[in-house]
């Protein structure tokens, strides 16, 4: 008899890519457990050859961790790659190995992309250790006007919108040039159609190009 194994699918594969980081790999897994509720998810760790003891602390403390070690430093894009590769969810979400979670964002975020058919990718408000709001998101495409912008503490944008460009002040939803890849979240049908991140960036904007 032959037996056919069915692909278990889940409704959110988190991702996270390590270099190095031991201490705050662990507690962005333990926020990721703690905060994590009513859905269906797997935590994938692609480590960029640290050599540090960070596969051991991870396994040993959370079992249920998929832990990918790469045999070189990949960087960010293609690390994240290779971690889609190995992933069953429904919707994919990117998360930086120096965060932590401060509520049930995963679900909130994850409910948000299967309420819209026309959003492929959304994103939640990033804070520093003290609380202070830090870029999230822009309203601006790479280019001209956003140098300009930048040279200027981003006054422009802020007059023309009279709002802070990067960071969602309101309760609503906004429609933005690109989401921060430190806390991104997109449908793995999407990802996988774009070919993923550009194997060509190395670190830095490749979440902008995508």
């Amino acid at each position: 008899m032959t037996m056919l194994m069915k692909k278990i699918n889940l409704d959110v594969s988190i991702i996270i890519v390590n270099y190095k980081t031991p201490k705050l790999l662990f507690n962005c897994i333990s926020s990721i457990l703690r905060f994590t509720k009513d859905l269906s998810f797997e935590i994938i760790v692609v480590d960029n050859d640290s050599k540090d003891g960070s596969e051991e602390l991870i396994k040993n403390n959370f079992s249920k961790v998929k832990y990918i070690q790469s045999c070189s430093n990949l960087g960010f894009g293609k690390a994240n790659n290779l971690g889609v590769k190995n992933s069953k969810g429904r919707n994919i979400l990117f998360l930086n190995s120096d965060t932590l979670l401060i509520n049930n964002a995963i679900k909130i975020l994850s409910d948000y992309l299967d309420s819209k058919m026309n959003v492929g990718v959304c994103g939640g408000n990033l804070y520093d250790e003290n609380k202070n709001h830090i870029h999230s998101y822009s309203h601006i495409i790479p280019g001209i006007f956003s140098e300009l912008d930048a040279l200027f503490s981003n006054y422009i944008s802020k007059v023309i919108r009279k709002k802070i460009n990067q960071f969602n002040i309101t309760k609503k939803p906004l429609s933005v040039a690109y989401i921060c890849g430190a806390d991104m979240m997109i449908k793995s049908n999407l990802f996988k159609n774009l070919n993923g991140f550009d194997n060509d960036f190395f670190l830095y904007f490749e979440e902008t190009e995508l």
